[in-house]
């Protein structure tokens, strides 16, 4: 069996994010999607010695905008903000020094559209991870970027060679499984649960970004928390 999963690339994503895709045996980059304004496309939450707070790129994109149509605004100043907090905030975690100076570069590249940022930071994470697969964007693989949900992912999965395809739990809303199965593909779902680690600032938060984990306890012990609850 040869699984796909998919995502849009969201900004400095959760660790549920990353564990479909280290299931999976590709994932695919879903940058053809309609942009949200008030979604993870642009922000997450980081964990600050007052508690988590949220980090926003500021952005520009015309109306009913797809995700890589969105540029982002002031960009040097808004990535060496962004930066600053996150080194306030993990500065002193035990895997900052040796994992922060590959953050760190990414930050001072230039970016004209936040989906290149976004990508970067997902692939560096990826390479920390050890997760080495095949990396696609959709909107580079798509022949029809009207087909949705069900026929997108079998679509995608068609057109890149894979026979099943790992969902979130969230696509429980609208995945019908009868049309996977006629289209002899399999499917599944993550059933992700939050992971728990202990922070320099006492147990995790539910949900932070995924450098809480990562500079908190390292890639392997991330890795490891992160598949315990795949199905036997």
């Amino acid at each position: 069996m040869k699984w796909l999963t998919g995502h849009q690339p969201n900004y400095l994503p959760y660790s549920g994010f990353f564990s479909k895709i280290l299931r999976a045996d590709g994932f695919v980059i879903v940058d053809h999607a309609q942009f949200r304004k008030k979604s993870d496309h642009k922000r997450n939450l980081i964990h600050g010695a007052n508690g988590p707070f949220m980090l926003t790129l500021q952005t520009s994109a015309p109306y009913q905008a797809r995700i890589n149509e969105v540029f982002l605004v002031e960009p040097r100043r808004g990535l060496d903000e962004h930066w600053e907090s996150i080194e306030n905030c993990y500065g002193k975690y035990p895997y900052f020094e040796k994992y922060g100076p590959l953050l760190r570069a990414v930050y001072k590249n230039d970016y004209a559209k936040m989906t290149d940022l976004n990508e970067t930071i997902i692939r560096t994470l990826l390479g920390i991870f050890q997760a080495d697969k095949p990396i696609y964007k959709s909107s580079d693989v798509m022949e029809d970027f009207e087909l949705k949900n069900n026929d997108m992912i079998i679509h995608l999965c068609k057109r890149l060679g894979y026979n099943g395809y790992i969902s979130g739990t969230k696509a429980k809303d609208y995945i019908l499984e009868e049309k996977f199965a006629l289209s002899g593909l399999e499917h599944l779902f993550n059933e992700y649960r939050p992971i728990a680690y202990e922070t320099p600032r006492g147990p995790s938060i539910p949900n932070m970004c995924i450098l809480d984990p990562l500079f908190s306890v390292g890639p392997k012990e991330t890795v490891r928390l992160l598949q315990q609850h795949y199905a036997k």
